[in-house]
């Protein structure tokens, strides 16, 4: 999706070899969408980092149990009064949830996605301090490096990992979110976060009402 929102916005280019000729305008378009790209990319690389960590800990965790069960002594059992039936059913539980786990882990690949994903925040980054270098530059910038940064961010948008389509809205409202949380901490740097991440549904509820009310009037009006 965000590959096509690139190429709907953008005016004469194309990918296969043939001459850019671009803006400036074009060039803060991208640099707004690498921004928010980077954010659903460090989000996606995040959690799934975060779910393989989980899943090798439970499977570590099994191993453990499992390893201990079976070397268990029989003798050790009676004396705590352990059942030795139980002990083979946890064994038998234990075997099930590692195997069960490994197939997870080679199904879901999810320390290959947060690679694939770290990678892509990678050259975002780059695109993205590029951008920043001819936009902030004092000097104005000549249209053959504005296309040229241009050419490279285009070739770095056909590199990146996809991001899952019903993924893409909420990823696109916590980079929003990210941005109005991120004003408001500069101008009250002493509030908890909480209070603002609080305060900003609240205005966006409220905006949200508002803005269905006045459409249900327009169109009464209409009519």
């Amino acid at each position: 999706m965000l590959t096509e929102l690139i190429q709907k916005n953008s005016g004469n280019r194309y990918l296969g070899g043939f001459e850019f000729v671009m803006s400036l305008d074009e060039l803060k378009h991208h640099y707004r969408v690498i921004d928010m790209m980077l954010t659903a990319h460090c989000k996606l690389r995040d959690s799934n980092s975060r779910k393989a960590i989980l899943i090798d800990l439970i499977l570590l965790g099994s191993s453990i149990v499992l390893c201990a069960m079976v070397f268990f002594d029989s003798g050790i059992l009676i004396q705590f009064k352990i059942d030795p039936q139980v002990v083979r059913l946890i064994i038998g539980i234990c075997s099930g949830v590692v195997f069960f786990i490994s197939l997870i882990i080679l199904r879901m690949d999810w320390k290959g996605q947060a690679q694939k994903h770290a990678e892509a925040t990678a050259l975002l980054s780059r695109c993205k301090g590029e951008c920043r270098r001819i936009l902030k530059s004092e000097e104005k910038p000549t249209k053959e490096n504005v296309s040229k940064v241009c050419e490279e961010c285009l070739w770095t948008f056909k590199m990146l990992p996809a991001i899952p389509e019903n993924k893409f809205l909420k990823l696109k409202i916590l980079h929003k979110r990210k941005i109005q949380i991120s004003k408001m901490v500069d101008n009250n740097p002493g509030c908890p976060l909480w209070v603002l991440r609080a305060k900003i549904f609240c205005i966006g509820f409220l905006n949200a009402c508002r803005s269905k009310k006045d459409s249900e009037t327009k169109n009464d009006e209409n009519e």
